[in-house]
């Protein structure tokens, strides 16, 4: 049964606090008979009242009972994740309610705040566009690219006045078009770091150990700001790993131009191997403090490990056939498997012809260095580029 005027009020009853009364007008009656919008209205309540545990019960709840697929329950389900803060989840959602009504603006709408929320504002810019060319009158379309607009790099100020404007013409109420920003820790461009911290660690030269522990630290609390935040929406680490994993998936197939992203991301760990592995070896040898043999083996066998690791990695999170036809065939992981090849081999191989310390030592370790760097800011130079190619520049 739809009741607008019990939605309507039950939303007016969450936006001033009374969650008791909002909860007394969602009696267990009317959401039995209203089915999955009785449940999504519930745990739109919960959502709201910080109960995460609650509110994906019932979420999950309706997205079982629903009656094929219905669009309308598909973006309050989307709608209610984003609230809980499970952002890959809703932009599964989003995605399958775009394929049911790919010309329903609503939908759309939904995708640009999920992607927004994840930080990918080119999609969300597009997703944007995409719903104001399909409902130009509607004013939350255009609310939804001022949205993404404003926290896109480099932002385009006149369209996003533009749809404020269009907004504020349609009826609609633009005093917070900003929206909450996602927290700092997980804005971090992980990239430029990594290349911002090697070279300050050999200009200052910082010891390699010490460097090693602040960046092992840096990980370890990332890593449980992350959980911490998993688990507030009420999924847990695990259930946020694999909706993100889905997620990822579900783009490839419904998104063949994701590849290229899902290539880029693949490898954009690849110019750290060297440098991890043979790259300590060779700052001690050119510091006169040579490692023996066997620790110098040891290390181009990490690297080696550490390639295998990120090829099962790629495997468990695209598939296997991403690995095979697309990521292994690339002519960029080649590029960078080549380079690995040379700067771990020839360390080992220095090594073992005994070389002391001198300009050998000096050239190999300052090319590990440069291509750790070079080969990073390779990596988000094609990020860079593929994002703006997505939004249509």
């Amino acid at each position: 049964m739809y009741d607008e005027d019990r939605i309507r009020r039950t939303q007016e009853l969450c936006e001033t606090g009374r969650f008791a009364e909002a909860h007394a007008l969602l009696d267990d009656a009317w959401v039995m008979d209203a089915g999955s919008l009785g449940y999504l209205l519930r745990a739109y309540v919960f959502a709201l009242q910080g109960k995460s545990a609650q509110s994906r019960e019932a979420v999950d709840w309706a997205l079982l009972r629903r009656e094929g697929e219905p669009v309308d329950v598909l973006c309050l389900a989307g709608q209610v994740l984003l609230a809980l803060g499970d952002e890959h989840r809703a932009v599964s959602i989003a995605q399958q309610a775009t394929a049911v009504a790919p010309d329903d603006w609503r939908p759309r709408v939904l995708l640009a705040d999920a992607y927004r929320e994840l930080d990918r504002i080119a999609e969300s810019v597009t997703a944007a566009r995409r719903a104001v060319a399909l409902a130009p009158h509607e004013a939350d379309t255009h609310l939804a690219l001022a949205r993404s607009l404003t926290l896109r790099p480099r932002g385009r100020t006149e369209e996003r006045d533009q749809a404020l404007a269009n907004a504020k013409e349609l009826g609609a109420d633009i005093t917070d078009t900003a929206g909450a920003r996602l927290p700092w820790w997980r804005r971090l461009r992980w990239l430029p770091g990594l290349v911002t911290f090697a070279v300050l660690q050999t200009l200052l030269a910082i010891d390699w150990r010490l460097a090693a522990g602040l960046l092992g630290a840096l990980v370890l609390a990332l890593g449980g700001l992350w959980v911490l935040a998993a688990r507030r929406t009420g999924a847990g680490p695990g259930n946020r790993v694999q909706a993100a994993r889905a997620a990822s998936r579900a783009e490839l197939v419904t998104d063949p131009g994701r590849e290229r992203h899902a290539l880029l991301a693949a490898v954009a760990l690849l110019p750290t191997v060297p440098f991890a592995a043979t790259g300590f070896l060779t700052a001690a040898a050119a510091d006169g403090e040579p490692w023996p043999l066997g620790a110098a083996v040891l290390a181009a066998v990490g690297a080696a490990a550490a390639l295998c690791g990120l090829a099962a990695l790629v495997r468990w999170w695209y598939g296997e056939v991403f690995l095979r036809h697309v990521a292994l065939r690339s002519p960029l992981t080649e590029g960078h498997l080549i380079a690995i090849l040379l700067l771990s081999g020839g360390a080992v191989g220095l090594s073992l012809a005994g070389v002391p310390r001198g300009l050998w030592w000096d050239a190999l370790f300052l090319a590990h260095l440069g291509w750790f760097i070079g080969g990073l800011l390779i990596n988000v130079r094609l990020y860079g580029r593929e994002q703006r190619r997505r939004a249509g520049e």
